[in-house]
């Protein structure tokens, strides 16, 4: 009895744990957000401009621009790929997730401010206004005759033009110009000019953040925060950030999927079972066409093999590349990151769900799984019986030796269908109190996770790898 209360007590501590490590970065980053836009309220004079409904329109596109300067600077933050953040997001793919969002977020509420801002000007008995409002958008002549004031102002304005219109050309190429990866990469770049402008513009406006001194050293420092996060990591990420030298030892191929083996030519990185690292592969880019960028990549091998395993299936420019890999070739490792970690979920039975190349990081779970390790089945979703990987160890050996694992293979072909909740609850007897873990392509990985909200089972307990490359 008293076994089974600390039992239950050490499962709920582990999601209690989970709870907080998921959601206190978002917590942390409507925290930031929320103290300069409540000083600028507090600071400033809007309680008597409210009678106006112009006034009140200008004063929302201050806020508006406020909130999403902060988010454009913690957006640079969450960029950096350090382990901390990954504590905040509960793994490094939800770092990436709140990159994406913080930034889509950031650029509309930037587009907004000066719209908003020009609605101030206009006066719908007076035609002359409208003409008034559009030319607040329009850059200014600096007057260099005149005060300081003066041209710091007409600087500032001419700083916000600049930065919006990089942000709306970088939006553009990003989801409008199919681009190849390290093109793409470079331009965004250009996101660190971009930011520069816009803090001029914040910075140098005659506005109350000026004014309020700490509100003024909150924005300064969160601005200082973000050039240096740009700098760490797309500048001099070469040089201060460290990465562990390897080398390719073997590359075969199973199919479209593309098995490599790297030594460690220093030291081998830390990991836990299901992480993933980036990888750079230094070989001649004029020979090969193989771009220089890191990449992310599931490991496949236990942390205590020697060689480094991954797979990896062509699906884009840059994966369809790395079949012509040879080996002798270096490489550079860096990680290991993510919090996709079966380990870390105490003892509740789990179930582990892969469809096709997303059977990476269960293989390293797999490979390091032990008679400590929780009752777990693992449903193996492919189109073919050929596509199976390392299907001896799965279905042979590891059930072999670890009674307490399962191994139930999907093969689309002879089911007649795609991978389903009623199968998953017919091979584990149910999926109620159970740890979910989904790793596959994204389609499966939504449906999979509709049919298990409708089958009642809770968020905290539906785990899922939704890192993406190509």
């Amino acid at each position: 009895m008293n076994t089974s209360l600390e039992t239950h007590n050490m499962q709920a501590l582990t999601d209690i744990r989970h709870f907080c490590f998921k959601y206190s970065g978002w917590l942390l980053i409507w925290l930031f957000c929320t103290i300069p836009a409540v000083g600028w309220v507090l600071s400033s004079q809007l309680i008597w401009e409210l009678g106006q409904w112009t006034a009140v329109v200008s004063n929302i596109g201050k806020l508006f621009g406020i909130v999403g300067f902060m988010l454009f600077a913690i957006n640079f933050v969450l960029s950096v790929r350090r382990r901390w953040l990954e504590k905040l997001f509960d793994g490094m793919n939800r770092v990436y997730i709140a990159h994406h969002l913080t930034g889509g977020i950031a650029v509309i509420l930037l587009c907004f401010h000066p719209v908003f801002m020009a609605i101030n000007y206009i006066n719908f008995a007076m035609l002359s206004s409208l003409r008034i409002a559009a030319n607040f958008l329009l850059p200014r002549s600096i007057p260099f005759d005149g005060s300081y004031a003066d041209v710091s102002q007409a600087v500032a304005l001419n700083s916000g033009i600049v930065a919006l219109v990089l942000l709306v050309g970088l939006l553009i190429l990003t989801f409008y110009v199919k681009l190849p990866y390290n093109v793409w990469l470079f331009s965004h770049r250009f996101l660190g000019l971009a930011f520069l402008f816009a803090a001029l513009h914040v910075l140098f406006y005659d506005s109350t953040l000026r004014t309020t001194h700490w509100l003024l050293a909150y924005t300064i420092l969160w601005t200082v925060a973000a050039l240096f996060a740009f700098m760490y990591h797309s500048v001099f990420g070469d040089i201060w950030i460290r990465r562990e030298p390897y080398q390719v030892n073997d590359v075969s191929l199973s199919g479209d999927v593309v098995n490599i083996s790297l030594a460690p030519l220093r030291k081998r990185i830390a990991f836990e079972p299901g992480q993933f690292v980036f990888i750079r592969f230094l070989w001649d880019e004029d020979r090969d066409h193989i771009p220089h960028e890191m990449h992310p990549f599931s490991i496949a091998s236990a942390p205590t093999d020697n060689a480094l395993q991954i797979h990896v299936k062509a699906l884009g420019d840059f994966t369809s590349t790395l079949k012509h890999l040879t080996t002798g070739t270096l490489a550079e490792v860096e990680g290991a990151f993510g919090g996709f970690v079966g380990s870390r979920y105490g003892n509740r039975e789990q179930v582990w769900i892969a469809g096709g190349i997303g059977i990476t990081p269960y293989l390293s779970m797999a490979h390091s799984f032990n008679e400590y390790s929780p009752r777990t089945t693992l449903i193996y979703s492919v189109k073919t019986r050929g596509e199976l990987l390392d299907a001896k160890f799965l279905s042979e050996h590891l059930p072999t030796t670890n009674p307490q694992f399962s191994f139930v293979p999907f093969v689309a072909d002879e089911q007649g269908g795609f991978l389903n909740m009623a199968f998953v609850s017919q091979a584990t007897n149910g999926v109620e109190n159970k740890e979910i873990f989904l790793c596959g392509p994204p389609a499966m990985m939504k449906s999979l996770r509709t049919q298990l909200k409708g089958l009642n089972v809770p968020g905290k307990h539906i785990h899922d790898e939704i890192f993406a490359i190509s």
